[in-house]
């Protein structure tokens, strides 16, 4: 993510992980970013965009991408969970944390 302060790492982090979910619908104008936040990923800092997109038979998918970075490094990834709520128990959107892919992410570590 390159230098600078805390705080403008965070803020490249969230307009990346935007711009990945835009990216990741195939039609931008039936999707929603409900929440775009810092969190954490096992040890490390993370940026999570959480929404909904509808797909072609308006099916609602529920979607998260996250950027996650090694605090001190320049490395980092991209996560991208997609889940149907009504195959996963999902009661909101926000549930998607809780879903095997959210759980696995948070498993993951820089070597």
């Amino acid at each position: 993510m390159g230098e600078g302060t805390d705080e403008e790492r965070l803020n490249g982090m969230a307009r990346i992980v935007q711009q990945v979910f835009r990216n990741a619908v195939i039609d931008p104008d039936r999707a929603e970013i409900n929440v775009t936040r810092p969190t954490e990923v096992g040890p490390y800092s993370a940026v999570e965009s959480i929404g909904r997109y509808a797909e072609g038979d308006d099916t609602m998918v529920a979607l998260r991408v996250v950027a996650v970075i090694e605090d001190g490094a320049g490395d980092g990834v991209i996560a991208i969970i997609n889940a149907l709520p009504k195959t996963t128990g999902m009661t909101k959107v926000g549930d998607i944390i809780y879903v095997d892919g959210s759980r696995a992410l948070g498993t993951m570590r820089f070597d």
